[in-house]
């Protein structure tokens, strides 16, 4: 009997060894600032490599190439018009050119503004969680959430209007993994034109020397009143639609 009692005993204390355990690591978890989860989020997807590679891919009617050259980063996108002339936009250096066959045209402050601005958002989501350390960036972790069974951190972030670019309004809220900090949502906020709210869900992730990347499902809210911050009930609740996927095609890294 005795051998018994000490046995049950210790079985008690092994069971409230194990939750102060549990609860010490919980803790441990949620002493992560929003910049430590994206610091992680940046080993994930091994976003340094970034700037050591030469990446190309093909989105939708044009092919994108992020080209390091000797006196900084180039960003391409070309196409071919319907006749047979080739369109290619260069931006380096803060500057947009644009190229019809190779032969340099002239353009406008607002056409080049919107050239860049549309390269720009390619990028951007193209290499996300690239960006979330730039200078104009703000973050903030708002809570912990849980999306089809999985546990996440919610991070919103926003951009100071120096340096925040022409859309530095726009607020954006994105979704880490607790485990492996993963990103798998993204949701944004905007307020160009009619303004209207985006909830975005990663697929297709995969590996190319080294680094990670995938594409996205695009969607938008059923009704114009739901609130950013309540997207990813609406996504869980299956009350949203599907617009369009974001998907890199040909995607090569040299």
């Amino acid at each position: 009997m005795r051998l018994l009692l000490l046995f049950i005993l210790f079985i008690a204390l092994l069971l409230v060894s194990c939750e102060n355990t549990e609860k010490e690591v919980r803790k441990g978890e949620k002493s992560l600032n929003a910049s430590e989860i994206i610091d992680r989020s940046y080993k994930f997807y091994n976003v340094e490599r970034l700037q050591e590679k030469d990446i190309s891919f093909r989105f939708r009617i044009h092919d994108y190439s992020f080209l390091r050259e000797e006196n900084g980063i180039a960003r391409h996108r070309k196409t071919v018009d319907t006749n047979s002339i080739e369109i290619k936009d260069v931006w380096k250096n803060g500057e947009v050119q644009r190229f019809l066959d190779d032969s340099l045209v002239v353009i406008t402050k607002k056409q080049e503004k919107a050239y860049r601005n549309s390269i720009n958002s390619v990028f951007y989501f193209a290499f996300l969680p690239k960006g979330l350390t730039d200078p104009a960036v703000n973050t903030e972790l708002v809570e912990e959430v849980n999306i089809k069974g999985r546990d996440y951190y919610k991070v919103r972030v926003t951009f100071d209007e120096e340096g925040g670019g022409e859309d530095h309004n726009d607020i954006f809220l994105y979704w880490f993994d607790k485990e492996d900090f993963s990103m798998d949502y993204v949701a944004y906020q905007y307020f160009t034109e009619a303004g209207g709210i985006r909830f975005r869900e990663a697929i297709n992730s995969r590996q190319i020397e080294g680094i990670t990347f995938q594409d996205y499902v695009n969607y938008k809210p059923e009704t114009k009143d739901l609130k950013l911050e309540h997207s990813d009930q609406a996504f869980e609740n299956d009350e949203l639609i599907e617009v369009s996927r974001i998907e890199l095609e040909n995607l090569e890294v040299y």
